[in-house]
């Protein structure tokens, strides 16, 4: 008799134990764990919620590595909305954890959050600097100022950033030197470029823009100047300065020429040719430019 109560009365302890707010707790953290390491990462998910709740409810902090592995769940599920809300959430200590910090910044930047994604990079970069994830994160962080024109600070990435092949990195490069150099020196980075990676069209395209605007300012103003006094001194002079602009003229129809075979129905590529082709006369050219342009927006 007395060996059945000691048995009852451990019994009851480990009930009482178990049911236990805070043994509730320890047992829905450790299965949240083994979850994650089983990659149920749907059950993750909804034993995190009921932890949430029995958190609420009882009063108790959870644990942070049951939120980062939460968080890590719903990385991997691509739900980027929880990922980073469950990320952010953890504020000390968070830069032990360089996997998280490049985790937050990818959910930022697959919601299209760029505003925080760019704040993000900006507040942990140092963080990452001895990392695999510090060359991609600048890259990426150059890109985000670029695309925003602040191009000071993208000059600034681009100083310590890793090079790269990727024809919109080079174009963001391109615009990044035009934008703090001159036009002149961002020539002379789009005509190595191309030298050493090939017919990049973003690149391309900007060289024969180049051209063509440049050409077409000088034809511009020299006509001005014409019209002001259209003596034949004058028009002795406008016509020794056409024939250095239609050398402008032709090199921008050579690379749209070009961009045509990469891209043969891009409208901007077409009318463009179009119009270098009146400057330079080619009447015939020019109205084949006319037709495909009417055509497309038949279409």
């Amino acid at each position: 008799m007395r060996k059945l109560k000691s048995i009852l009365f451990i019994f009851t302890i480990i009930l009482v134990t178990s049911c236990s707010p805070l043994q509730q707790i320890a047992n829905l953290e450790n299965d949240i764990k083994e979850s994650y390491n089983s990659k149920k990462y749907n059950k993750v998910l909804s034993q995190y919620e009921e932890l949430e709740k029995k958190s609420i409810q009882q009063g108790f902090e959870i644990d942070k590595k049951s939120t980062l592995t939460a968080g890590k769940a719903a990385f991997k599920l691509e739900d980027y909305n929880r990922a980073a809300r469950y990320f952010t959430s953890i504020e000390e200590g968070i830069t032990d954890y360089p996997d998280i910090i490049y985790k937050t910044g990818i959910s930022y930047q697959k919601r299209d959050d760029t505003g925080m994604e760019q704040v993000h990079w900006h507040d942990y970069l140092p963080s990452l600097k001895d990392t695999e994830y510090y060359e991609e994160v600048l890259t990426r962080l150059f890109a985000i100022e670029a695309e925003m024109e602040n191009y000071h600070e993208a000059n600034e990435l681009w100083k310590i950033m890793p090079s790269s092949n990727d024809s919109h990195i080079l174009k963001l490069k391109l615009l990044t030197k035009e934008a703090t150099s001159n036009k002149e020196d961002a020539l002379q980075f789009a005509t190595e470029t191309l030298n050493k990676h090939g017919n990049l069209e973003p690149l391309l395209f900007w060289k024969a823009k180049y051209y063509y605007n440049k050409a077409e300012d000088w034809y511009q103003n020299e006509m001005a100047k014409y019209n002001e006094n259209p003596d034949y001194t004058a028009y002795a002079y406008l016509r020794r300065e056409l024939r250095k602009i239609s050398k402008e003229f032709r090199t921008a129809r050579d690379i749209f020429i070009e961009l045509r075979e990469i891209n043969p129905n891009n409208t901007s590529y077409i009318n463009y040719l179009r119009n270098t082709y009146s400057r330079l006369s080619m009447r015939e050219e020019a109205a084949q430019m006319d037709k495909l342009l009417q055509e497309e927006r038949n279409n």
